[in-house]
């Protein structure tokens, strides 16, 4: 078994309606309204084929973590799979996207020394997939045209 790690913002969920409201500076409203994102499907399909081969999946999101309800809720129905706080880890800071998923990648590595191999990751954003690239995973970059 692999551990899989997708980003949730652009990469599974449709967040464009969202983005003039991070562009103002609007972080709180930005993610309240993270329950109206739509699914992008091709990624979603991918999700469900790693997960259906047995494989660890974790959602990793840059999303505040009082949104965790609306996006176990968002991720049950779009998905078909319930994700709890073992596989879903949500900020709990201000640190920037790519400086915040190189410390998970601290936290993930006692869980892949416990019998879990390197799999794969799904990024937007350019300066992640990169990071992500630069610590020698395989990281699929899904989007990052919307950030330049």
């Amino acid at each position: 078994m692999a551990a899989y790690i997708f980003d949730l913002d652009g990469t599974l969920s449709n967040n464009l309606h969202r983005l003039p409201l991070l562009k103002a500076g609007k972080w709180e409203e930005y993610n309240q309204a993270c329950h109206l994102d739509t699914p992008i499907d091709p990624t979603i399909a991918m999700l469900r084929l790693i997960k259906s081969a047995g494989h660890n999946v974790f959602i990793w999101s840059g999303r505040s973590n009082t949104e965790r309800t609306a996006t176990v809720k968002w991720l049950l129905t779009h998905t078909g799979y319930e994700f709890t706080e073992n596989d879903l880890w949500m900020r709990d800071n201000r640190l920037n996207n790519a400086e915040l998923k190189l410390s998970w990648l601290k936290d993930l590595d006692a869980k892949l020394l416990q019998g879990l191999k390197k799999g794969a990751i799904f990024d937007d954003q350019p300066d992640t997939v990169a990071m992500f690239r630069n610590q020698g995973f395989v990281c699929y970059d899904v989007g990052s045209t919307l950030f330049n």
